[in-house]
């Protein structure tokens, strides 16, 4: 449709350059964050709404239409965990409008939108490391999910749960619950899940099989490269992983060469979380080199750019352990206030 959508399924248009995703035009992609603006209409499919949100490209700051939800209680919830969602992903506090939303979905009885809150919820109390909390929402999130039959939303909230696992040293549970996903994601009708297979590529790693984790990682970029909605978010943290297995193989060049591609990737996409990942990746290159004081800074910059640091994390503690070794507790310190000052800016590296 290079003339825009046909007058009258302007919303079947924007469902299909969003489930197009990186394989959508650039100016298709205007024409949907066009409609999406300025419909004057409520929505018959009120959860295109939250589908577009997710899909958006960077620097798209523009707000959806106020007409598009229309004043039903389920629409107003909608867009609200939307907000707290990109509040999270952006770097802000997003745990009192969760949980308000989590309020308003059970008061409608609603459990897909319960689910989605409990599930953020969950993976904000595992980033600070209240693990017991985190599992008691995921559990409750999986039990509504199974009620549903929601098989693509069970992995993806599986996939959250085992990256939990993993930070907490549960390389087993955390390899049960990527498998569980990666079967769910084929019974839901994909053919592979990105989330599931960069899983078990780290729990590889961590476990010294690096051949195994380089496996694993070809089919998640693979995934993510065939224009999966969800994968949009994950193809900088494929490329972080794959410059961390180069540094476990020896090869400098080829980690700094992924390094610098995980950071091109995390640019482009809507959020600061993904780019908070691949900057930590590289504050591991610039310590594993010998470059302490930028490790420490970098690392500071992450933690800006997520909004809080991440419990448990072996990576970003190895690096943070290397860059003390390497120019003491106390510069450590100055470099890494230096970097959480820097806030929202881009990794500067000398390469760039």
């Amino acid at each position: 449709m290079p003339d825009g959508p046909p007058e009258g399924l302007e919303e079947e248009y924007v469902s299909c350059v969003v489930h197009a995703e990186s394989f959508a035009s650039p100016q298709a992609r205007r024409r949907a964050d066009a409609v999406m603006t300025t419909l004057d209409r409520p929505l018959r499919h009120p959860f295109g709404a939250a589908v577009w949100g997710m899909s958006r490209e960077a620097g798209v700051d523009d707000e959806p239409s106020p007409a598009l939800l229309g004043t039903d209680p389920w629409n107003a919830a909608l867009q609200r965990l939307g907000a707290a969602l990109l509040a999270v992903l952006g770097g802000r506090p997003g745990d009192a409008e969760l949980s308000a939303v989590l309020v308003e979905f059970r008061a409608l009885g609603e459990r897909w939108g319960s689910a989605q809150a409990l599930d953020w919820l969950a993976h904000l109390a595992g980033w600070r490391g209240e693990w017991s909390r985190a599992h008691e929402l995921w559990a409750e999130a999986l039990a509504a999910l199974d009620e549903l039959g929601a098989a693509q939303e069970t992995a993806d909230v599986l996939c959250r749960r085992g990256d939990c696992r993993t930070r907490q040293g549960d390389l087993a549970g955390a390899e049960t619950d990527y498998v569980c996903a990666a079967y769910l994601g084929r019974r839901a009708g994909r053919p592979g899940t990105a989330l599931a297979e960069l899983g078990l590529a780290e729990v590889a790693r961590h476990r010294g099989d690096l051949d195994a984790a380089a496996g694993h990682l070809a089919l998640a970029l693979s995934h993510a490269n065939e224009g999966d909605l969800g994968a949009f978010y994950i193809r900088s943290s494929i490329l972080t992983a794959h410059a961390r297995l180069a540094e476990a193989r020896g090869r400098p060049d080829e980690a700094l060469r992924r390094h610098e591609q995980a950071l091109e990737a995390a640019r482009a996409a809507p959020l600061s979380a993904g780019l908070a990942d691949a900057t930590d990746g590289l504050a591991g290159y610039h310590a594993l080199t010998g470059d302490g004081t930028e490790a420490a800074r970098l690392l500071g910059a992450a933690t800006a750019l997520r909004g809080t640091a991440v419990a448990g994390d072996p990576n970003v503690a190895a690096t943070a352990a290397r860059a003390r070794d390497l120019i003491g507790g106390p510069a450590f310190a100055e470099a890494y206030s230096a970097g959480l000052r820097a806030g929202s800016g881009t990794p500067d590296a000398e390469h760039e």
